[in-house]
Formats: C-alpha cells, sequence, structure tokens
C-alpha cells in the first residue's frame, strides 16, 4: 500500500471540511487509533500529544504527532496538526 498524505498545501475550512478529512485518514486506514500522551493548555492555545497506530501493507505501525488548537469563546477557531509522514508512508515507525 503505498499512502500518500492529502495536500497540506490548502488549508481546509470549517466542520465539514474536517469530518471528510477525518473520515478519508479512517478510509484509508481502517484500523487507526490516535491515542493521547499529554497535553498543555495556557491562555487560548492547546497542544494535544498523541501516538498513532494502524496496520498498513500487513504491518502494525505507529507514530507521534501533535494537534495545536487555538481556541475562541471555548471552540476550536484553528487546528494544526503535525507528524512524520514517513512513519506512514515508507513503513518506519
Amino acid at each position: 500500500m503505498n499512502l500518500r498524505p492529502l495536500d497540506p498545501s490548502e488549508p481546509f475550512r470549517g466542520t465539514d471540511a474536517y469530518v471528510r478529512q477525518l473520515a478519508t485518514a479512517v478510509d484509508r486506514l481502517p484500523d487507526l487509533t490516535l491515542t493521547p500522551v499529554n497535553y498543555a493548555y495556557r491562555d487560548d492555545l492547546l497542544i494535544l500529544a498523541w501516538e498513532g497506530h494502524a496496520t498498513i501493507g500487513g504491518q502494525p505501525r505507529r507514530w507521534a504527532g501533535a494537534d495545536r488548537f487555538r481556541l475562541r469563546n471555548g471552540r476550536t477557531a484553528e487546528t494544526t496538526v503535525v507528524f512524520d509522514t514517513r512513519a506512514i508512508s515508507a513503513g518506519k515507525a
């Protein structure tokens, strides 16, 4: 299986786009799980560190990542997700 990341050059906007992005990830990796491992919160910023797990090409894989949430009035105003795509595309864990 050759997984390519979704195009990061254009941000997606709105709840529907975010849900589509997650649905695409689950379609590509049906056993995908993201386990929170740590967090930090201050003012309007939440950082959530996580570990991803999925089966890719018949092999179990894991990788680390983090989501940064900028909050406004208690709701997410902006989210940035970072992780090393090589861990899932090249089979490195």
